[in-house]
């Protein structure tokens, strides 16, 4: 007997070091997608906006520290989410494992860590991979909470909900996933006051920061109101990144001749995901019983196979579903990158009904081909086509812009990525900040040895009048237009470039609209003749360089 049992420690042993090396692999592989090709593409307005704005209290404190000690490259502020995502790994693993074995865990792991969709937001300075890591940590301890009912494990859920919370609003809609969950759970009864003061906490700081910190409707102003069929791309971006930005996926136009290998995912994940729902349906309900817990003698939950199923399908289901109907009847919130907490149990889900497979080589032959078409899928990320950017524009700008030269910026929310690269310096960054449609802080520098900007102050927006943004060195000066319907009063723009022969147009047509686009180039060339054109389709903007004219009338 005792032959037996230390046969048995010693297989389990093997067991556990084989798991642990089969993970380290997995996150090898998962770190080293996400560190490829980090800082060749240059940030793009969203990715700059992350680092200023106040629209997630959390995650701009921690980018704050984080560039006080690591500085303003490219690949120091978009390594945070690459460590983000490859910890997400690791607690996917652990969630696998807990809910059902080792095995599952891995094939969890193994699907997030080549996962376009999340290899894609683990290269960026945005807080989606920070997001993802929170809902995962906080469903790892509401599972634990709901299993052994210890205070530490309440303590370290109710602080993940509200770090969640207020890193995105789509965090709530996990933390209602558990609330959900535990109301359709019977005999909660010993859990009750732990479970209402966690809540209570975190639902108290989500509206406090809501009330003070989240202008979301302003945030939210640009989502477009969705149809029936982004439900169908938001499974689509789940399983190989998506095609187009409108809600989300890639955030780049992809070619779709890129997307017919990758679409073979899409129906193997379908496969496998209706093989793990019936797998777990279909098991013998000898594990359906309530358990206790043998430590604390307490009800145990999250332990039989029709309970798991149901907290996995509330957690893919409930952060699309909501925010897909609150789009249809309220306002549009809807976005495909907010669903990426959705992603998880999705994947889930799908590890369980390839754990189906009885045959060890059929299984390896199933992950080889997954991995093998995830290729394809991410070279569209790593080599977007065309593969112009801000970096290259404003180096472009940099290399012909002339004294006393101004560059016209259109809309003006062309300035935050414009800027950035125009008098970005490694050693030492300048402050700038920005409110989203409201008001506008300037910049300029203050001696030609630094390249600090100081506060100039603050200057509302005006529906009509173009805005004097700063100055650079050489006298030359940025102007910002607002992006709008009723555009500017003719003569206003002729105020601030009439000491200028060289004018720079930089407009992005996809913000502005085409009509406003083009009467602004009019109305430029009813005085400058056209010298060069330049189009950068990745991030769609155009650069147009003029000359003055003299022979040429201003339109009245």
């Amino acid at each position: 007997m005792l032959l037996c049992n230390d046969a048995s420690l010693n297989r389990k042993k093997y067991s556990n070091i084989y798991s642990y090396i089969l993970l380290a692999i997995i996150i090898g592989l998962g770190l080293a997608l996400r560190m490829y090709k980090l800082s060749e593409k240059s940030l793009w307005y969203d990715e700059v906006v992350s680092i200023f704005h106040k629209r997630s209290i959390p995650h701009i404190i921690f980018l704050k520290y984080w560039i006080n000690l690591f500085g303003y490259t490219e690949f120091a502020l978009r390594l945070p989410a690459v460590i983000f995502g490859v910890m997400s790994i690791y607690i996917v693993y652990k969630i696998g494992d807990i809910l059902f074995n080792k095995e599952i865990g891995l094939m969890s792991a193994f699907l997030l860590s080549v996962s376009t969709f999340h290899v894609l937001w683990s290269q960026q300075v945005r807080y989606y991979s920070l997001l993802v890591f929170l809902s995962l940590l906080s469903s790892f301890f509401f599972i634990l909470t709901l299993r052994n009912n210890k205070l530490k494990s309440y303590v370290a859920y109710t602080i993940c909900g509200v770090l969640l919370c207020n890193i995105h609003p789509y965090g709530v809609f996990i933390i209602f996933v558990h609330v959900l969950f535990v109301f359709l759970l019977k005999g909660m009864r010993e859990k009750k006051n732990k479970w209402v003061i966690s809540q209570m906490v975190i639902l108290l700081s989500f509206l406090i920061l809501l009330l003070f910190f989240h202008p979301t409707a302003e945030l939210l102003s640009y989502i477009v109101k969705p149809s029936a069929k982004v439900l169908i791309n938001t499974i689509e971006t789940f399983s190989f990144g998506g095609a187009r930005l409108e809600h989300g996926g890639l955030g780049m136009d992809i070619y779709h001749k890129s997307l017919l290998i990758p679409k073979l995912l899409l129906c193997i994940f379908l496969f496998f995901l209706g093989r793990g729902i019936v797998s777990i349906m279909n098991i013998k309900r000898k594990s359906s019983v309530i358990i206790k817990n043998q430590d604390t003698g307490n009800l145990s939950y999250l332990t039989n196979n029709s309970e798991k199923l149901y907290f996995l399908l509330l957690w893919i289901l409930i952060p699309i579903i909501l925010p897909f109907l609150f789009s249809i009847f309220f306002r549009p919130i809807y976005l495909i990158r907010g669903t990426i907490i959705a992603s998880v149990p999705f994947y889930i889900l799908i590890a369980k009904g390839m754990d189906c497979i009885k045959r060890s080589l059929s299984k390896a032959v199933t992950i080889v081909i997954i991995l093998f078409i995830s290729v394809f899928s991410l070279n569209n990320l790593y080599n977007p086509n065309p593969k112009q950017s801000w970096r290259e524009l404003v180096n472009y700008v940099k290399d012909n812009i002339q004294k006393d030269d101004v560059i016209i910026l259109a809309p003006i929310n062309q300035a935050l990525p414009f800027m950035y690269y125009y008098h970005y310096d490694k050693e030492d960054m300048y402050q700038r900040m920005y409110s989203y449609g409201k008001e506008i802080v300037c910049y300029q520098p203050y001696s030609k040895k630094s390249p600090q900007f100081i506060y100039k102050g603050i200057k509302k927006y005006d529906r009509e009048e173009p805005i004097k943004l700063f100055d650079i060195p050489n006298h030359i000066t940025v102007i910002g237009i607002k992006e709008t319907s009723d555009f500017i009063k003719e003569g206003s723009l002729l105020k601030l470039v009439k000491q200028s022969n060289n004018i720079w147009f930089i407009v992005s047509p996809d913000w502005l609209g085409n009509y406003n686009s083009d009467m602004l180039r009019d109305y430029i060339e009813s005085r400058y003749s056209l010298k060069s054109e330049k189009r950068y389709a990745n991030p769609g903007v155009i650069v147009y360089s003029y000359k003055i004219n003299p022979d040429k009338k201003l339109i009245d």
